[in-house]
């Protein structure tokens, strides 16, 4: 199969490993790399040196288009050059893989091919980019949107590997143990790359940009799906919430009216690793069979993957992240079973065949079960604890309890239930020996919290019309932050008795009406303060308070300081966070990369 690797080799070590794979394997000959954002050559000089250590000095390296289509970039480049010649020399018949932004492919499909023409000029365009289901910004797609509209904008067949999937990919002490006695230079070399990239960094990493190369090689390794997508917009912020945004261009998925791709919606971390670690350790060498393959990856003769054999249940991925005001998933489906817990905010979820949605509130557990149908979305911003595990078909009896629940689990009376969630996120982020056998012991344990807190749920009671009641003081209590309340007037707006109306709001929600009030003004005026721009006396009056006085000893009360006290933090940890603080951006998921903007992912 005819290859033209476009990459962003330098810092970032997974697009390291996808050059040292496409050099490697002997399932692709490989026509050309060209490096992204590229002005001094140093990306370029990087490939040559990996690919002279495969003994493959042969294969072309270019230095590619300094800078996004959004800033005054290069029109012409030896990169664009090259992709343009090789469509011509071989039209339809070369797949190009692209790990960084595309601004190389872009401008080579602009300028060479305007418009529309409805003849493909390769074979496939395979792209690193988006994360579709969660419809966060991605750090190739933020970097270069222009890129992306090009390539959805023209008639190539495009198959997408996005952070859906790539985020469960992470190098374990296992794998890297067996890539050590590579006697390659060439893998050598890349281990070398490997420990440099690790010097300070205790996160095993995460190798998003071998994947799409992997699948070259073995398709057995990813599901792909048909779907469309489309470019759209984060929101900001609130429009009330007094605060600076901006929003972000994503790629998510748009049934009605977005580009018919391929999207890869599952991958078999197993036998993915399998496969690059065979071709790394015996470059060029033929690839095993079939049946030879799934000895393989059943841990014959792939140890590194063993220990995800282990017996269910088995973690595939656990993320801690932030959503904006006003983020919405949009329906998706996977093909793991999910646990979700609220940290901050309210999420409203809406499950497939479900006539009314359900709310959650901060420390309520949702259990999604696999291959289900559903959306979230939030008002106010959320942070959450995202956790996706399999279990055996034998053994699904585990989860029946869960699914009899309604999918979702009210567990907020779990309060081991945080701890064990951020225990798997910080387990499964190191991927050390020890912390394989945590995680698993820490799954087993959330399911077991989660199969108690079944038995006590209190989420859907059968009454649509009061929960529908509730949700309207719920709104009315949202909307109303900046002003006093009384209990009587938020009761009026439920049409029920003040004390009937605090205790049904308390057990639906775990919180009593005026205290979810002050959890909203809290967590507004700690985000006004965090900014810097505005003193005290001003943050109050936008509330709504009658003095400072009252505010701050309000805010006392709730966080344990005064608003002019700095907010606590402690050396090497995340700031220190009341019951209702301020909004987090997404952390640097895709950890081996640096992030443009502040709430940004790549």
């Amino acid at each position: 199969m005819k290859v033209i690797l476009d990459c962003h080799i330098g810092p970032n070590i997974d697009d390291a490993f996808a050059l040292a794979l496409a050099l490697a394997a002997p399932e692709i000959e490989l026509v050309g790399v060209t490096t992204e954002d590229d002005a001094g050559g140093t990306r370029a000089r990087t490939a040559a040196a990996l690919a002279r250590a495969y003994g493959r000095a042969d294969v072309p390296i270019i230095a590619g288009v300094n800078g996004p289509l959004t800033r005054s970039a290069p029109r012409e480049c030896p990169a664009v050059r090259f992709l343009v010649e090789q469509a011509k020399c071989h039209p339809g018949d070369i797949v190009v893989v692209t790990t960084g932004p595309a601004t190389n492919l872009a401008l080579a499909l602009r300028e060479t091919f305007p418009g529309s023409s409805g003849v493909r000029r390769f074979r496939a365009v395979v792209a690193m980019a988006g994360w579709m289901g969660q419809r966060l910004p991605e750090w190739n797609v933020q970097y270069d949107p222009v890129a992306m509209d090009t390539l959805l904008q023209s008639d190539e067949d495009l198959w997408l590997f996005g952070l859906d999937v790539t985020l469960a990919c992470r190098l374990n002490e296992m794998d890297l143990a067996l890539l050590e006695e590579a006697k390659s230079t060439g893998t050598q070399l890349l281990l070398q790359l490997l420990r440099e990239w690790q010097a300070g960094r205790p996160d095993a990493p995460i190798l998003h940009d071998p994947l799409p190369v992997a699948y070259l090689c073995d398709p057995q390794l990813a599901t792909m799906e048909s779907a469309r997508v489309a470019m759209t917009e984060t929101p900001a912020t609130v429009p009330d919430s007094g605060l600076g945004g901006r929003s972000e261009r994503v790629l998510a998925f748009d049934a009605s009216g977005g580009r018919p791709v391929k999207v890869c919606r599952h991958v078999d971390v197993k036998r993915y690793f399998a496969v690059m670690i065979q071709r790394l350790l015996f470059p060029r060498v033929s690839p095993l069979s079939g049946r030879q393959m799934d000895q393989t990856v059943s841990g014959v003769t792939g140890l590194g993957r063993s220990l995800r054999s282990l017996p269910t249940p088995e973690l595939y991925n656990a993320l801690e992240l932030s959503y904006r005001p006003g983020w919405d998933s949009g329906w998706q489906s996977r093909a793991e079973h999910q646990v979700i817990l609220i940290e901050e905010g309210t999420i409203t979820v809406e499950i497939a065949n479900h006539s009314e949605p359900a709310y959650g509130q901060p420390q309520d557990a949702l259990f999604v079960p696999r291959d289900t149908s559903y959306r979230l979305s939030t008002r106010t911003g959320a942070r959450l604890i995202e956790v996706f595990f399999y279990m055996n078909e034998e053994n699904d009896l585990i989860t029946s309890r869960l699914r009899r629940a309604g999918v979702l689990v009210h567990a907020r009376q779990q309060g081991a239930l945080p701890t064990v969630m951020r225990g798997l996120v910080q387990a499964h982020t190191t991927q050390t020996f020890h912390s394989l056998l945590t995680s698993q012991g820490l799954l087993y344990q959330l399911l077991a919290l989660l199969s108690q807190a079944a038995n006590q749920s209190h989420w859907a009671d059968g009454n649509p019309e009061r929960d529908a009641c509730l949700e309207r003081a719920r709104f009315f209590v949202e909307e109303h932050i900046t002003r006093n309340l009384s209990l009587a007037e938020v009761a009026r707006v439920a049409n029920m008795s003040k004390y009937h109306f605090n205790r049904l709001f308390r057990r639906r929600y775990g919180v009593t009406p005026l205290g979810y009030h002050t959890h909203l003004r809290m967590q507004r005026a700690e985000a006004l303060l965090e900014l810097g721009k505005l003193p005290v006396c001003e943050v109050a009056e936008q509330l709504g308070y009658a003095s400072v006085y009252s505010f701050s000893r309000s805010f006392k009360r709730y966080f344990g300081r005064s608003p002019t006290a700095p907010r606590r933090r402690s050396a090497g940890t995340a700031p220190a966070r009341g019951p209702g603080g301020g909004w987090s951006s997404p952390g640097d998921a895709r950890d081996n990369r640096k992030l443009p903007g502040p709430a940004g992912d790549g």
